[in-house]
């Protein structure tokens, strides 16, 4: 396993684009949301919108909010 990547990095490689224009507009990043967090946090959180330039993600808890304010 190699180093932490933040969500914003990961999503920039997937497009040469601003990640948040490519979450507005592509709906396959919405989809490749599992492979970008990975299954552990994917069963846990999910996103649920974009609103004002930020993702607003839905969480199982407390924890994982926590844990993705980390990324």
């Amino acid at each position: 396993m190699g180093e932490p990547t933040s969500i914003k990095a990961l999503l920039l490689k997937l497009s040469r684009h601003s990640p948040w224009k490519v979450l507005v507009k592509d709906p396959q990043i919405w989809r490749a949301w599992d492979l970008v967090v990975g299954e552990t946090i994917a069963r846990n959180a999910q996103p649920h919108s974009f609103r004002r330039g930020v993702l607003w993600v839905r969480c199982s808890g407390p924890q994982w909010m926590h844990q993705l304010q980390l990324m």
